[in-house]
């Protein structure tokens, strides 16, 4: 019986799909391996399935958090950035005739189909994912819905992120994702236009976003506007992608956030090429430009 019901866990996870990707970088000061995605995911039956993926990355440090009371030893001290393991989905999928249900650690529905239009997260986050201003995957459940060309998603998540239990405050934060067209503009022609709007606590997010593709060109757009308690902060990001041949794109994206209380903005901007040898490994040298500082990059993905 032990030996019947080992066969069929067995079956069950080979029948799955595994998968994930490497994120390896070199720049002005160094190699380093910056992600690697490992995920499986499987189909339990018509209306089942679930998925889990280990993100790892660089534990994050911020240089204020960091104390040294003995200041003849303290240029000595390194902190702790060593490659960390977290689980970042892990999530069953209910499917019927009324719409998806997700339950568990699940992606947040602010940027996914904005991230796609840009189509290069290996060498730079999506605007609104790298500049923080919502999680990427956080605990609760979700719901999301086609009606032809128009998709709906609504989530209600602990809003602390996956890396962290819900707060004292017990804040609950609400996720809601508008799209027209076709979600996908890094596979498929097409254009779509959309709207992203979240609520935790004090902090507000209200995002417009827009993209088209057509032959060798894709381009996206986006309007964010964060109001976090008392301050308030737009982003404005575009992004253009060429395809000069089947192995070579070149592309442009720029960043520009502006607090406005005090009119401070700042500024990133990207440029450079992606060289793709096959479907699975892709080699982009890129030059970053923040505030008059120039970095050049080069980012590389294995797919497995």
């Amino acid at each position: 019986m032990k030996k019947l019901i080992l066969l069929s866990l067995s079956s069950m996870i080979i029948a799955g799909d595994f998968g994930g990707y490497s994120i390896f970088e070199y720049n002005d000061k160094a190699f380093d391996m910056k992600r690697v995605y490992l995920k499986y995911s499987n189909t339990i039956s018509d209306d089942l399935s679930f998925k889990l993926t280990y993100d790892i990355g660089r534990d994050d440090f911020d240089a204020g958090d960091f104390e040294c009371d003995d200041p003849t030893i303290c240029d000595d001290i390194k902190p702790d950035t060593k490659l960390s393991s977290y689980l970042k989905h892990a999530y069953i999928n209910y499917s019927q005739s009324f719409g998806l249900i997700s339950i568990g650690v699940i992606g947040t529905n602010s940027y996914g189909t904005q991230e796609k239009t840009w189509g290069y997260r290996f060498i730079e986050k999506s605007p609104l994912d790298k500049a923080k201003w919502t999680n990427t995957a956080d605990f609760g459940i979700g719901y999301a819905k086609s009606f032809g060309d128009i998709n709906i998603s609504a989530q209600i998540l602990n809003g602390e992120g996956y890396k962290n239990t819900q707060g004292t405050e017990g804040d609950f934060a609400l996720y809601l994702s508008l799209l027209y067209g076709e979600g996908k503009l890094n596979k498929n022609d097409g254009f779509n236009v959309g709207l992203v709007i979240t609520n935790h606590a004090d902090d507000q997010l209200v995002g417009l976003f827009g993209g088209w593709a057509k032959d060798k060109i894709r381009t996206g757009l986006e309007y964010n506007r964060l109001d976090a308690g008392s301050d308030s902060y737009v982003m404005l990001s575009n992004y253009l992608n060429y395809s000069l041949s089947d192995k070579w794109d070149v592309f442009v994206r720029n960043d520009r956030v502006e607090e406005i209380e005090i009119s401070n903005t700042e500024s990133n901007a990207y440029v450079g090429a992606v060289w793709k040898l096959n479907n699975n490994f892709h080699i982009a040298p890129h030059f970053t430009m923040s505030d008059g500082d120039n970095d050049f990059r080069l980012s590389c993905m294995f797919k497995y």
